[in-house]
């Protein structure tokens, strides 16, 4: 009796210890199998990008795509569109530009998702960078605008002033003065090589005047004016409103070209203008006519006034059909030369 007590007792020990251990491996296995599919992990992602979706490389140059998903632990694979103009490690991304020209790179999620994103890679080559001034000059408080001049062109520029106290420029290339002094303002090629200054000088407040206000000249003839500019060195450039009469050099030469007038302005960096009025006149031809009895008339005449009396006298010797005469204007009052009278004529 003793006996089978105990291998009954026995018997049901084995049986609680043996659903003990099953229930216990079973509530092991059950958790880690919700916890890795259940509890914060997706299988298949359904979103993929990358930080850029286009971008330029410097011939040589490398870089890395960053990726954003909404999966985790997962396996990336990278292509390149043209692996002779940009390669890219297919496991960790890295790029690398080999030849001028451009291709696509992508990326792509090996979970089945099927999920990719792509970034448009420009390589160039050599760069060139310029700005339309490399000096200015600017009142305090006074804006100016900078313009940059890129090869190739679709290369960003960065703007920069090496001290924003003095004057500071904006990524547009708008440069503000604040306080008198110099500054250097630079451009650089967003992607890195060449870049470009310009010496801007901030002063208080600049004057300008120039040496004369009227000016006379002969066609043919020249003269110079000359600017005053205070504070000295700020830049000066010259124009004028008519230079089919009156041309003006980058140092203020002026040249008589055709009868008339012309305003030469003379304008400072800043902005301030100083005005001269030039007259150009044409250049004076003598011309003598004998009438004959000794009788000498002389006349002041432009080559235009002395030409159009040539054509009529050699019409009229012709026998073209013009006037018997010719009139001229003398202080107001008019002459008249008959044909018939004229022996001989002589221009000086």
């Amino acid at each position: 009796m003793k006996n089978k007590f105990k291998i009954s007792v026995l018997v049901f020990l084995v049986v609680i210890l043996g659903c003990f251990t099953s229930v216990f491996a079973d509530s092991t296995s059950g958790n880690h199998n919700q916890k890795n599919n259940v509890n914060g992990y997706i299988s298949k992602a359904t979103q993929l990008s990358l930080d850029r979706t286009s971008m330029s490389l410097p011939l040589g140059g490398t870089d890395n795509l960053g990726v954003s998903t909404d999966a985790t632990y997962v396996q990336l694979a990278w292509t390149s569109s043209d692996p002779s103009v940009v390669s890219v490690d297919y496991s960790t991304g890295k790029i690398t530009a080999l030849k001028i020209g451009r291709a696509a790179i992508t990326v792509t999620l090996q979970d089945g998702s099927n999920l990719s994103a792509s970034c448009d890679v420009q390589v160039y080559g050599e760069t060139k960078i310029s700005l339309n001034k490399t000096t200015d000059w600017i009142d305090m408080g006074g804006t100016d605008n900078l313009s940059a001049t890129v090869s190739p062109s679709y290369l960003g520029v960065i703007w920069s002033s090496s001290d924003p106290s003095i004057a500071m420029v904006d990524q547009n290339g708008k440069v503000t003065a604040l306080k008198e002094g110099t500054v250097t303002i630079s451009a650089n090629i967003m992607q890195g090589g060449n870049f470009a200054s310009c010496t801007v000088n901030v002063i208080n407040t600049a004057t300008i005047s120039l040496n004369k206000t009227t000016d006379l000249i002969a066609v043919g003839g020249e003269d110079n004016l000359s600017a005053t500019v205070n504070p000295v060195g700020v830049g000066v450039t010259w124009t004028s409103s008519d230079p089919s009469i009156a041309t003006v050099d980058s140092n203020g030469k002026i040249s008589g070209i055709k009868a008339g007038q012309a305003t030469i302005t003379a304008t400072a960096a800043d902005g301030k203008t100083a005005e001269c009025s030039v007259t150009v006149k044409s250049e004076q031809v003598k011309l003598t006519v004998y009438m004959g009895y000794g009788v000498a008339k002389e006349y002041d005449l432009s080559e235009d006034e002395v030409n159009d009396f040539i054509n009529w006298y050699n019409a009229r010797a012709n026998n073209q059909t013009t006037k018997a005469y010719y009139v001229f204007n003398v202080l107001g009052k008019k002459q008249y030369l008959l044909f018939d009278k004229i022996q001989t004529f002589d221009v000086e």
